[in-house]
């Protein structure tokens, strides 16, 4: 990262001068930095690879930004330099909050009734973003459907589970497949995890994180969300779930557990690579598994 040009930008576009710049992750796509400046910390996102999810995600910050959504706002664009540098949101992040289950619980009813809110925004198309709010393909099957039998025969080819859970799973996925003819597409956030959730004095400061973003069904932007969930609160015992739907509303669960079940089988074939992540892929076939079990 060209560190003078970051520094002339900030001075001379936002007026404030750069102390340091920290390298702090690697994305799945890109890099982020970490801009400390004398007014205010800043967040650098560089991503080359595939630079149209950033370009799309200026977009969706902005709009969700017009509806009164807590999200960050995006301060500077460099396009021809594939980066965008947005401002830090205050807090922790939900999954790193040291705050009371109890408080956690009333978190999540501000989270359900954003999410809402971005769910309500009508969009065009399916899948990732080619214009402002137009997503790339015509129909959610083109979109989503093809890459499930993709993964699945991954896995049979590569005899990573066997043949008959490859069945029962084909079996549960194609009673249900007629979900995928859904016709009425929404905004979705795309990775809607604890950890971006940004929270600050017990409350929600922030939604951040919309990189992902597509248009398609509201359920399948919650498959993550209710991972979470029930992952920190696996039998509602602090009402996690209830609180959600409180601001959210009635969750299908069908249709939730028939993406669930989608994104499952892609997350088998990438544990199965990582070979250090034998428990998450013990853990995710154990999900697999309750599924096939308990049905849709």
């Amino acid at each position: 990262m060209q560190t003078s040009l970051i520094k002339n930008l900030c001075k001379k576009k936002l007026r404030i001068n750069v102390k340091e710049i920290i390298d702090m992750k690697k994305g799945y796509n890109g890099k982020i930095y970490l801009i400390k400046t004398d007014a205010q910390d800043l967040v650098l996102k560089f991503q080359k690879a595939d630079f149209n999810r950033l370009v799309a995600e200026t977009w969706v910050l902005k709009e969700l930004a017009d509806k009164s959504i807590p999200v960050p706002k995006v301060l500077i664009t460099d396009f021809n330099k594939h980066f965008i540098i947005e401002e830090r949101l205050h807090g922790s992040t939900l999954k790193d909050s040291k705050l009371p289950n109890n408080k956690k619980a009333e978190i999540l009813g501000e989270i359900g009734a954003n999410i809402k809110k971005i769910h309500q925004i009508k969009t065009t198309g399916y899948g990732y973003f080619s214009k402002p709010l137009v997503g790339s393909a015509k129909t959610w099957k083109e979109h989503i459907g093809n890459d499930f039998y993709e993964h699945l025969n991954i896995l049979k080819d590569k005899k990573i589970i066997n043949n008959e859970l490859i069945s029962n799973i084909e079996k549960i996925y194609n009673g249900k497949i007629d979900l995928l003819k859904f016709n009425k597409p929404k905004l979705l956030h795309g990775d809607l995890r604890f950890e971006n959730f940004i929270v600050n004095k017990g409350k929600l400061n922030g939604i951040i994180d919309a990189g992902e973003a597509i248009s398609g069904d509201p359920a399948y932007d919650l498959i993550n969300i209710y991972a979470d969930i029930t992952k920190y609160d696996k039998n509602d015992k602090f009402g996690f779930m209830e609180s959600f739907q409180s601001g959210y509303g009635k969750i299908n669960m069908e249709k939730l557990r028939f993406y669930m079940l989608g994104l499952l089988i892609w997350d088998l074939r990438f544990f199965s690579i990582i070979k250090k992540n034998n428990k998450e892929f013990n853990t995710t076939l154990s999900r697999v598994n309750t599924i096939i079990q308990n049905g849709l």
